[in-house]
C-alpha cells in the first residue's frame, strides 16, 4: 500500500491511471487525431474508427473492456473527471469525422445525434457480458470485419439521412403520398 500512496496518492489515484489506461486502450487519442487529420476519404475514416473500436470490445477476455464495462454500469467518483479529461477530446475528434462525412459545421446541432450514432452501437456491446445468453450474441460471433461493415453502413445512412434535413423536417411518407 505504501508504494500506492507514494506513486498515486492512493487508490484513487491508482484507480484514475488504470481508467485513463483502459481508456487509451479502447482507442487512443493519438490514433484519432491522425485518423481526423488524415487525407484519407471520410468514409474511410469512419471505418478505420469502428474498426479500431470493434476490436477493442469484441474481445471478452480483454481485461479493459471488462473495467470500463464495470465503471459505466456502476460509476465510481472518478468517472466524471477520466470523461472530461479522456472522452471529451475524443468525441471533439470524432465530430471532426463526423461533421466531414455529413458536410455539417462543427457547431451543427444535428452532429452530436450523428456521432452518438456512430459510438453507440459500439458502447453496448463494452457493456453486455459476452457470457450471457442474449440477443446480441451473434454479433460477437461475427468476424469483427463484418460487424465493421454492417455498423458503418448503418451509421452512414444515418448520416446521410440527418444531412438530408438541412434544418427542416422531412414530410411523412403520409404527407408525400397525398
Amino acid at each position: 500500500m505504501a508504494a500506492v500512496n507514494y506513486h498515486f496518492g492512493g487508490r484513487e489515484g491508482l484507480y484514475r491511471a488504470v481508467l485513463k489506461e483502459v481508456h487509451q486502450r479502447l482507442v487512443s487519442m493519438d490514433f484519432l487525431t491522425q485518423l481526423a487529420e488524415s487525407g484519407l476519404p471520410p468514409e474511410e475514416k469512419l471505418r478505420r474508427f469502428l474498426h479500431a473500436l470493434v476490436t477493442s470490445t469484441v474481445d471478452a477476455d480483454n481485461w479493459p473492456t471488462r473495467v470500463w464495462a464495470r465503471e459505466v454500469l456502476s460509476p465510481s467518483p472518478v468517472l466524471s473527471d477520466i470523461l472530461c479529461e479522456a472522452s471529451h477530446p475524443k468525441f471533439g475528434m470524432l465530430s471532426r469525422i463526423v461533421a466531414e462525412l455529413a458536410d455539417m459545421a462543427l457547431d451543427d446541432p444535428r452532429l452530436t445525434a450523428c456521432v452518438l450514432g456512430v459510438a453507440a452501437p459500439c458502447l453496448l456491446m463494452l457493456v453486455v457480458d459476452r457470457k450471457l445468453d442474449t440477443p446480441l450474441q451473434p454479433l460477437f460471433r461475427q468476424p469483427p470485419e463484418t460487424l465493421v461493415e454492417q455498423l458503418l453502413a448503418f451509421a452512414l445512412a444515418g448520416i446521410r439521412g440527418a444531412g438530408g434535413q438541412a434544418g427542416a423536417r422531412r414530410p411523412s411518407s403520409r404527407a408525400r403520398d397525398q
